[in-house]
């Protein structure tokens, strides 16, 4: 089995985009994989990625969310969903037909705040992906959470964006490939996190929120450490923040993610023989 995992990060994500892009064009599309599972913005570009339409995927970002996706309210930054929700269901419509069809299964890390646990949904099997990819976006500072089959889901960010643990539920693991958004040796910071909890009510929230930093940077720690991965990352911080919609900044994280693919894709080549 081949598994590849992106994170999610706001804006950052269309560093995703790139590398999925990339990939796709040098033989590495999602026939190449058996499953695809992902967390935010680096879920919505893998349903794009497993039906072909990686163009389409990536002209979301350089077309569609500059000013039109991240707002300012006042301070506060904000995030259009309607726009969001428009833009894969009529704008640069996801071929649902395809994708359901699709022998790349697309899994969808969220957070459950009953539980107050990671969860995974099938993105590929679900009746409304675009449901299911709009609840990996909803972050509570936004939204409230994405209703999906009765049960209340939120971002899986606000737990952990890396959702490796999913690998731990597999079996007979051939290759397993990542993308992340933030460079080799990156680390949450704590108090950010625990002020970002105080912007939320739900004391369950809240308490997530605050050990988030935590959770992610063993993570982190985990992947910097295990030898048998392919990790596509970039070699610097990115040029635009979570909430940056700048249209320079896009288009560099783009071009950024090609260039870090290359570079994976390169070392696979070295290992293999291919």
């Amino acid at each position: 089995m081949r598994v590849l995992l992106t994170d999610g990060g706001g804006m950052r994500t269309a560093f995703t985009a790139g590398a999925l892009v990339e990939l796709h064009e040098n033989g590495f599309g999602a026939s190449y994989f058996d499953l695809l599972v992902g967390s935010s913005g680096g879920l919505c570009g893998q349903a794009y990625f497993a039906t072909g339409q990686v163009d389409e995927g990536e002209r979301i970002w350089t077309n569609h969310m500059h000013g039109k996706f991240m707002k300012w309210d006042g301070l506060m930054p904000r995030n259009d969903r309607d726009h969001l929700e428009a833009v894969m269901r009529e704008i640069e419509p996801l071929n649902l037909s395809i994708l359901k069809q699709s022998k790349t299964k697309v899994v969808a890390a969220l957070t459950d705040p009953a539980k107050m646990k990671m969860a995974y949904l099938s993105v590929t099997e679900s009746e409304d992906p675009i449901s299911v990819l709009m609840a990996s976006t909803t972050m509570p500072f936004f939204a409230s959470p994405r209703t999906n089959s009765g049960l209340e889901y939120y971002d899986a960010n606000i737990i952990c964006a890396i959702p490796l643990q999913y690998l731990d539920e597999l079996k007979d693991i051939e290759e397993t490939w990542v993308i992340l958004t933030t460079p080799h040796g990156y680390r949450r910071k704590a108090w950010r996190w625990k002020m970002a909890s105080w912007f939320v009510k739900d004391k369950r929230i809240k308490k997530l929120l605050s050990q988030r930093a935590r959770t992610e940077n063993i993570v982190l720690e985990e992947i910097e450490a295990r030898q048998n991965l392919f990790v596509i990352r970039p070699d610097r911080p990115l040029p635009i923040h979570w909430r940056d919609g700048s249209q320079s900044g896009i288009k560099q994280a783009i071009e950024l993610g090609r260039e870090a693919a290359r570079k994976t894709l390169t070392k696979y080549n070295c290992e293999f023989g291919h």
